[in-house]
Order: C-alpha cells, then structure tokens, then sequence
C-alpha cells in the first residue's frame, strides 16, 4: 500500500500513474496527502504530463495552490 510508504514522494508518484489510468479521486487523495506531508511539488504538479487527466478542475487548482502554499512555508523556515 502507498500510504504505508514514508515518503510523500512515493504518494505523489502513484497519484500522477492513477490519474493517467483514470483514478482521479484516488489520484487527487494521493496527491494531496503527499502535499499535507510536506512535498510541496508545485513545478511538478504544474508540468507532470500524467496529470492531464485532473489538471483544470477545481481540486486540481486546491492542489497547486496548497503545494505553493507550502513552499512559501518551507522558504520562510
């Protein structure tokens, strides 16, 4: 199972590879847990051909402005 996994890197991987085969919500979670766990992937959510599928919905858009949100906290530590 992912979420067993550490890493919110290995989370944000498998979400992009669900997303491409259609699990969008599965993907959405992934993607959202690995940003909540501090892998703040905003370049990656922003050019991951694999997103194609989610990018332009409204979650989506929660997920780029959450990871930037993100950076800004990890820039200012």
């Amino acid at each position: 199972m992912v979420r067993a996994q550490r890493d919110p890197e290995a989370w944000y991987e498998q979400g992009s590879i669900l997303s491409y085969c259609g699990k969008e919500d599965v993907a959405l979670r992934l993607i959202g847990g690995a940003i909540a766990h501090n892998y703040c992937a905003t370049a990656a959510l922003k050019a991951d051909p694999l997103l194609v599928r989610i990018r332009g919905t409204p979650e989506f858009n929660q997920l780029v402005s959450a990871s930037a949100d993100c950076q800004k906290r990890f820039l200012a530590q």
